[in-house]
């Protein structure tokens, strides 16, 4: 992947993994899994040289299909527990607690500081 963009040597071998049905859906799993190790833009310009080879002549049918064509990358199903989630992070629901239990949010990294030192002691 990383020698193979700066010639044609990289069209030529996933032309020949299509021609040997090697899917789309095959081909971007092994080019984000080899990314990882070859670096990341030397990927997604291993993705554009993909996008061109495995190009679809036929118009895509539904929105999904026209943006999965846009991105290369397969779009998954609805997540089936997304109902569970509400979207509150920790932050949200200590603030939401803190509030119902009518304390001020302490915003210090450290604590609360009282007195002229750290926990009420005195610096001399």
């Amino acid at each position: 992947m990383a020698s193979g963009i700066t010639d044609s040597s990289l069209t030529y071998h996933l032309q020949n993994a299509r021609a040997h049905g090697v899917t789309r859906e095959e081909i971007a799993a092994i080019i984000t899994h080899a990314a990882m190790y070859v670096g990341w833009p030397k990927g997604w310009a291993v993705f554009r040289l993909a996008k061109e080879v495995w190009k679809e002549e036929e118009p895509a049918l539904t929105e999904k299909d026209r943006y999965e064509s846009a991105i290369f990358f397969p779009v998954g199903e609805p997540n089936p527990y997304g109902e569970f989630f509400v979207g509150q992070s920790r932050k949200e629901k200590r603030k939401a607690r803190m509030q119902q239990e009518m304390i001020e949010p302490d915003n210090s990294p450290l604590g609360r500081v009282s007195g002229s030192g750290v926990n009420g002691s005195r610096k001399v």
